[in-house]
């Protein structure tokens, strides 16, 4: 028998948690399943590092958003031709490309005509179909509407993909030009200032500052270069396990947030995030409490996470969103105005939507600012460090020739 950590949401929505000994998962989220629970999360207690998929399919490649996109439109513009769901399910999977994700719609399929529904199919792939994604198709099997909820888990799936693809890509240039950068330099140091500095040997006392510097630098590179490169692994090592404690990721994302362009970048694009996770479950009919209690774990970032928890929180105790979002500084006062306004017209969903155009928007926007002074910055960094290192090598050349001279 294993132990299984799972946290679930009762029938009341209330949150609830702990561990359940079951012969494998599959038995375990059948147990809690029985108890009227709605598993949100489960997973075996005490595993570490990255969860290993179920039925040993990580060796394939992951499913794509792209891909992810085409099936929920495939299945439903089949639903809406009157095609049964798992008619529809055998008929994608047989047409899709990726071994992985055909063969997890081929289970999804098989535990459908064992008797589950689509959407408790659907959790039993974490990795493939995130919470969002399950929660929205639980509400469109209750509500008789799963074909239209589907519809719309694609549009959300593709614009949240199209704004993290936009950041990442814009990134890129920035972050090449830093590893080439570096590469220039400890190449130099490394390489070509030990065959130049044999030139200035038994003058140490009368080079340049600039001169003996670099040398210094270039020794320290040369003689313990290992030993920098093990201390730079061990901090990443040691970054990495301290992002997933809770102190630490909330210390990290805290950070994160407070830096200067990036920041901002960051929290108007979780912002965005938020608005239009929200807004969609809304849309498709998931509660408010459970459309939070989702939301506030594909936020991505620590310290907007524990802030909607504290907006639970109120809710819970009978505030309005509106009113509960202006106790969190995180929030600019324009959402929490257009949150207020989309609850007093019972348009709620309708604007979080809007919030969430005005924050990618504004997420684009701040983004180019960013890119056009951030590579320039590191271009100009670069060659000041290339032009010292000329300065310092050239200056006890110049001395020799003043002295000869």
């Amino acid at each position: 028998m294993s132990q299984f950590a799972y946290q679930a949401l009762d029938e009341a929505g209330r949150r609830v948690s702990g561990i359940e000994e079951s012969p494998n998962r599959t038995a375990a989220l059948d147990r809690l399943t029985a108890r009227r629970l709605f598993v949100t999360r489960i997973e075996e207690a005490g595993a570490t590092g990255s969860r290993r998929w179920r039925d040993g399919l990580t060796i394939l490649p992951p499913a794509s958003a792209g891909e992810l996109v085409l099936f929920y439109r495939r299945l439903a513009t089949l639903l809406a031709a009157g095609i049964p769901l798992l008619e529809g399910l055998d008929a994608i999977a047989g047409q899709t490309s990726n071994a992985r994700l055909a063969a997890v719609l081929g289970q999804v399929r098989d535990d459908v005509r064992g008797g589950r529904s689509f959407s408790e199919a659907l959790t039993r792939h974490p990795r493939v179909f995130p919470e969002l994604v399950t929660s929205m198709a639980r509400v469109g099997e209750t509500g008789g509407i799963l074909g239209p909820v589907l519809d719309q888990t694609a549009d959300f799936t593709q614009r949240d993909h199209e704004l993290r693809t936009e950041v990442l890509t814009a990134l890129a240039y920035p972050i090449i030009v830093l590893l080439v950068a570096t590469a220039t330099v400890v190449l130099l140091l490394t390489t070509v200032i030990p065959r130049l500095s044999t030139l200035f040997q038994g003058m140490e006392a009368a080079l340049p500052l600039p001169t003996r510097m670099l040398l210094g630098a270039s020794d320290l590179f040369s003689s313990w270069g290992w030993l920098l490169l093990i201390l730079l692994v061990a901090a990443g090592v040691g970054l990495h396990r301290l992002r997933r404690t809770p102190r630490g990721a909330e210390f990290i994302d805290r950070t994160r947030l407070r830096l200067p362009l990036l920041g901002t970048l960051a929290t108007k694009a979780t912002i965005a995030r938020f608005a239009r996770s929200l807004g969609a479950l809304l849309h498709g009919g998931v509660p408010l409490m459970e459309g939070l209690d989702v939301v506030d774990r594909v936020l991505g970032n620590r310290v907007l996470t524990d802030a909607v928890e504290r907006v639970k929180d109120r809710v819970r105790r009978g505030e309005s969103l509106g009113r509960s979002l202006r106790d969190e500084p995180l929030f600019p006062d324009m959402v929490k105005y257009m949150v207020s306004a989309g609850e007093d017209s019972g348009k709620l969903d309708e604007m979080l939507g809007k919030v969430a155009d005005i924050y990618e928007l504004e997420t684009r926007q701040l983004m180019k600012v960013t890119i056009s002074l951030l590579a320039p910055l590191l271009i100009l960094v670069l060659a000041a460090v290339v032009g010292f290192i000329a300065l310092a090598m050239l200056l006890p050349i110049a001395q020799i020739n003043q002295t000869l001279g």
